[in-house]
């Protein structure tokens, strides 16, 4: 079974180095075909955006303590000439183009359809979702036609969007996504965590890394003989169960 499988922004704002475990399993499972993980270009800015608002703060706290360290005399515990919010939200943006090159997930660009910003426009004044009468969802509102305009044009089989802004996106049961978005693309499956998407694909994703470990297993028996008999170091038949 194949997946689109897009992440908005708040799912890295909370795991912002891919370290959670349910983020390692899905990363192992949308690095084979016919996974392909995605965020939105937009979803890529802001999430170097909530980085450098997160950071901000923590720098201007740890600087407003630089007299009172000097005053004791360990001032150079601290690089403050280097504690920068640039230099570190640069730094971070290394990290996360690495993971997204290593990991192959796909940025999908700004939607440029035509009539886009009259369709994003007349959402707003009628309040369909993104947007409501207590909440302007621009953000939201570019995330999401992005999306729509990604599977308009490439017609994925499956599409899933793992979001915690259910109330932006989804019903109020929070488990699927909202009837105003659904008109836009009827075979979008909505999940509030990873965790919730890999909950409900179990089965899936067993059959999945059963029979992937199974593949990587035999492979890696398969280089290691022709890698021995290549470069001759057993000088009996090697002998891989």
């Amino acid at each position: 079974m194949s997946y689109l499988i897009i992440l908005d922004t708040n799912i890295i704002f909370n795991d912002f180095f891919f370290k959670s475990s349910d983020m390692k399993k899905l990363l192992k499972y949308t690095r084979h075909e016919p996974v392909d993980l995605c965020l939105t270009k937009f979803n890529y800015y802001e999430i170097l955006k909530k980085y450098r608002d997160e950071v901000r703060p923590l720098f201007k706290k740890v600087k407003s303590t630089k007299s009172d360290l000097i005053k004791l005399g360990v001032s150079e515990i601290i690089d403050f000439e280097n504690l920068k919010v640039e230099k570190i939200t640069e730094k971070y943006k290394i990290f996360l183009d690495k993971t997204i090159e290593e990991n192959a997930i796909k940025i999908i660009d700004f939607p440029s359809s035509p009539g886009i910003t009259e369709k994003i426009s007349n959402k707003y004044f009628n309040n369909i979702k993104p947007f409501d009468e207590n909440k302007s969802s621009f953000q939201d509102s570019i995330i999401w036609e992005s999306i729509v305009e990604y599977c308009n044009d490439n017609k994925p089989e499956n599409i899933v969007f793992i979001s915690t802004n259910h109330k932006d996106f989804a019903n109020k049961d929070q488990k699927s996504i909202h009837e105003d978005l659904a008109n836009d693309l009827q075979d979008l499956a909505y999940f509030n965590s990873i965790s919730a998407f890999l909950e409900s694909e179990e089965d899936n994703l067993k059959d999945y890394f059963i029979d992937n470990f199974e593949y990587e297993t035999q492979m890696i028996k398969d280089e290691l003989k022709l890698f021995f008999e290549e470069n001759d170091f057993l000088q009996i038949p090697l002998m891989i169960c």
